[in-house]
């Protein structure tokens, strides 16, 4: 009887083990899985963003899609062609005199709103530098206050984006096109 009860003693300590193991194998599998996944979301971004940057040139003609409505004499469009952009609301918006303009309008958990800040600050620079295009983030120190941080992306001299994070609102604004 007593060899029984240490049998079924062991049987029972060796399932424990076997199963906490496998446990924690399946946790750090999963973590692994979603940062490899944030990365992959992050970068991206970034080459929509890079592209996007690309489609100045010819007013976003590749990106725009269906019209959606014109107001005041802008006329908006829904954006087409930007995988995995996931913003909550993006658009071309195309002004009278022709001048075109990306905007995003981004909300949501810290996790995501950082994941846009860091597409913008520094997921670009792995495609600029193999591009040799010198496209560059960086804060604007005299548009940021206690409400809001203020980045531009410029391209040597010249501003053709900004990403604005509103602190208390927990939303992001992107911006692609010659910014005056």
């Amino acid at each position: 009887m007593k060899v029984l009860k240490r049998g079924v003693f062991c049987l029972l300590s060796t399932a424990v083990l076997l199963l906490s193991n496998n446990l924690l194998v399946s946790a750090q599998t999963a973590a692994v899985d979603t940062s490899d996944q944030k990365l992959q979301e992050e970068r991206q971004i970034a080459w929509n963003i890079f592209r996007l940057v690309g489609g100045i040139s010819n007013h976003f003609a590749d990106f725009k899609g269906d019209s959606i409505t014109t107001d005041g004499g802008i006329a908006a469009y829904q954006v087409k062609g930007l995988l995995n952009m996931h913003a909550d609301n993006d658009y071309i918006m195309v002004k009278q005199n022709g001048d075109a303009y990306y905007v995003a309008v981004v909300t949501g958990d810290e996790l995501k709103l950082k994941l846009y800040y860091l597409a913008f600050n520094y997921g670009i620079d792995e495609y600029a530098e193999d591009n040799k295009i010198k496209l560059l983030a960086k804060p604007v120190p005299e548009m940021s206050n206690d409400e809001k941080d203020v980045y531009a992306l410029m391209i040597n001299n010249t501003k053709v984006g900004s990403l604005t994070r509103e602190k208390n609102n927990m939303r992001e604004r992107i911006i692609i096109g010659f910014v005056k």
